[in-house]
């Protein structure tokens, strides 16, 4: 990010100590806005989402784009080629409101996700078709919100597959409720792709809670989890799937959590707006946190294992605390939580890995993290990358809370001293691994 608030999306390679080796732009979009950048499973693609600005002037919606990466260790500057909107036809996405009395004439994306349940990039690219979930909020030709923020599924043939192909499928929308907001879709591992754990905010973001997306017939089922004693935090991220963790039609789930019981209703009235064309509605994001006013200062890394097997007729399994966030100040921010923004590194699914014996697997998956840990396989696999209060990048172990390596990101500092980095979003960055071992860390950021 500039210093006039100009955003780009960013690649950096880092050491096994943390260090950065090489940095570089990949777009040359000077958006007014970025965030939710994922990282196709073969590591060709990015997806992310972008506010973009032209003359002075700015695009009140937000839109998915799709751009190429760097392939190797390309380390030459410049842009490799100008992003394009993943979904240049939205009239999938405003059909829901067809017949209504407000009809709907534009739709904000966010919140993308490939299928990551096949990670390894030659089984990935072996497939003929890939699936993308997504979030997104239709507006009607009043300006305003057309049903609640829903998921979609992108389903296109891969190229040079077959013929070009794209099918969109709402999977959550209705019309009729405009207070509901789902986000954060993860398809779940081992369900091939037709099972997604989503966040879902009821009562304009004053109650959370986690769901259950059975998409495998032609009407989508949806599960909420209200058996969970914890919900996500504000303003946290997205929960993770744990690789490993789950057995036979199991799989266990990480996030950054509350117990929503503990604290109080009573709360100042959430100011929706982050600023010009940057309204957290637009963005698919949850309104300004009130946590200290409703008591809820204790927050959690909780693990969650569910039942996958498509005849399942109680999904939670168990639900366990972890162990403690606590809350620090940091740059720029006070009574902010420790760690926040959690995500997988790429590849915590291998099937490579994990089904090597175990004093290899140890050796290649401590490599694939870059990790200097060196006692379990399970450990590296199991690794997440957490935003810290201090706008650095944590790697530590999800179940134990061990942290490994600590990474700098090269933000630019403006005036003030503080970082210009984008914080606004969940999945702001990822990071994932070459196949060489000792191979250096890669992470892919909007800045």
């Amino acid at each position: 990010m500039t210093f006039k608030g100009k955003f780009e999306l960013t690649s950096a390679t880092f050491g096994p100590s943390g260090a950065v080796l090489s940095s570089r732009n990949i777009t040359n979009m000077d958006a007014f806005m970025m965030g939710y950048v994922r990282v196709s499973p073969d590591r060709k693609k990015a997806i992310f989402s972008a506010q973009t600005q032209a003359k002075g002037r700015i695009n009140p919606h937000v839109l998915l784009y799709e751009t190429p990466l760097p392939s190797g260790e390309d380390t030459r500057g410049g842009v490799i080629s100008e992003p394009a909107l993943l979904l240049p036809d939205i009239s999938p996405l405003i059909a829901g409101c067809k017949g209504q009395f407000s009809p709907c004439s534009q739709a904000d994306q966010f919140h993308p996700t490939y299928d990551y349940t096949t990670t390894e990039p030659a089984e990935y690219q072996a497939k003929s078709t890939e699936s993308i979930a997504f979030g997104f909020r239709a507006w009607t030709e009043t300006g305003m919100p057309g049903g609640n923020q829903a998921l979609a599924l992108l389903t296109r043939t891969r190229e040079g597959t077959a013929e070009a192909e794209e099918n969109i499928r709402l999977l959550t929308f209705n019309y009729s409720d405009i207070h509901t907001a789902d986000s954060c879709p993860l398809f779940v591992p081992g369900s091939n792709g037709k099972q997604i754990i989503f966040a879902r905010d009821k009562q304009n973001g004053f109650a959370h809670t986690i769901a259950h997306l059975d998409i495998e017939g032609r009407k989508s089922k949806i599960t909420e989890l209200d058996e969970l004693k914890f919900a996500p935090a504000d303003f946290v991220g997205c929960p993770a799937f744990v690789a490993g963790a789950g057995g036979k039609s199991t799989a266990t789930f990480v996030f950054i959590g509350q117990n929503y019981s503990t604290g109080t209703t009573n709360c100042a009235v959430r100011d929706d707006d982050a600023g010009g064309g940057g309204s957290s509605m637009h963005w698919g994001a949850a309104p300004p946190p009130c946590d200290k006013q409703r008591g809820l200062d204790k927050v959690y890394m909780v693990a969650v294992t569910i039942d996958t097997s498509s005849k399942a007729k109680k999904r939670v399994i168990s639900e366990k605390v972890l162990f403690n966030m606590p809350r620090v100040n940091g740059t720029g921010a006070v009574y902010m939580l420790s760690l926040q923004y959690c995500s997988q590194v790429m590849q915590q699914h291998s099937k490579l890995l994990e089904k090597k014996p175990a004093a290899t697997a140890t050796a290649t998956a401590t490599a694939t993290v870059t990790s200097t840990s060196t006692s379990t396989s399970t450990a590296a696999l199991n690794a997440l990358i957490c935003k810290t209060a201090d706008m650095k990048l944590e790697e530590l172990n999800p179940i134990t809370g061990a942290q490994r390596v600590n990474m700098t990101m090269p933000w630019p500092i403006m005036s003030d001293g503080t970082p210009a980095m984008w914080a606004m979003t969940a999945y702001s960055f990822q990071v994932w691994a070459d196949q060489q071992q000792h191979a250096p860390k890669k992470q892919l950021s909007i800045n």
